[in-house]
């Protein structure tokens, strides 16, 4: 949540796991308007996701069903049944989490579901943005080099499962850093609780490197093998269609 930044900007250099913190007035995270606006936009997506992404698993499903037995779904249909799963999963983790933690404000949930949530929050980012890079090398290999692609049939589960897995390795140091801290005004118990990575690295350049990597293994890296895999791609088509149209073309796969 975007409110929890100036809690842990506010770092005490001698930090206690799990102790209470002494309250600083006024800077306690509040729901505001812009919060408002934000919670009515996520829940309006977590509808609309949820529905298309459910609506195409179901068509995939029928699709299935109407094969005669024995034949499997083709290539792409199992690529993007992963890549909508993983979508569904990310719809239906991170939006009702981030809305209802925008809502409440503080983490009521106590601190085994701060880890878990944190952990499966970030497995949910991780899985579409990985399935993405494997449909992405998937379609590039076809028309690259279909011969070795029809030969190997396990590549592509393979490739499917490495992705599920990253996720889950990837995601891992969310149950080490995400923690509860306790804000109390010296009178009596704890008035404030939440869920942050308060304490969790020992100096300020190892958060700023596990941001990095993070932000860097969602987005920098895929967008840079599809943005690879694509050009392959078009380097391929272009030498097709520049070949003299009388000679026999090896066929692309689909």
């Amino acid at each position: 949540m975007a409110n929890n930044a100036s809690l842990e900007q506010d770092q005490n250099p001698h930090c206690s796991v799990n102790s209470s913190i002494p309250l600083i007035q006024g800077k306690l995270p509040t729901l505001t308007v812009s919060g408002k606006i934000r919670v009515t936009v996520t829940f309006f997506l977590f509808l609309l996701s949820t529905a298309f992404n459910a609506s195409f698993l179901l068509r995939l499903q029928k699709w299935a069903q109407k094969r005669k037995k024995g034949k499997k779904l083709s290539r792409m249909k199992v690529l993007l049944k992963h890549l909508t799963l993983a979508n569904l999963l990310e719809t239906l983790i991170v939006m009702p989490l981030d809305g209802m933690w925008n809502i409440t404000v503080q983490w009521y949930a106590g601190e085994f579901l701060c880890k878990v949530l944190s952990y499966l929050k970030l497995f949910s980012m991780y899985a579409p943005a990985f399935m993405m890079v494997v449909i992405s090398l998937d379609r590039s290999l076809a028309i690259t080099q279909p011969l070795a692609v029809q030969s190997n049939s396990k590549l592509e589960q393979c490739m499917i499962s490495l992705a599920w897995i990253l996720s889950i390795v990837f995601a891992g140091p969310q149950l080490y850093i995400f923690r509860m801290i306790y804000l109390a005004d010296g009178s009596g118990p704890a008035v404030f609780s939440q869920c942050v990575t308060h304490c969790s690295f020992p100096q300020w350049w190892h958060q700023a490197f596990y941001n990095f990597f993070t932000f860097g293994c969602l987005f920098i890296i895929p967008l840079l093998i599809m943005l690879i895999c694509n050009g392959k791609i078009i380097v391929a088509l272009t030498r097709v269609l520049h070949q003299d149209p009388r000679t026999t073309a090896e066929p692309i796969q689909e």
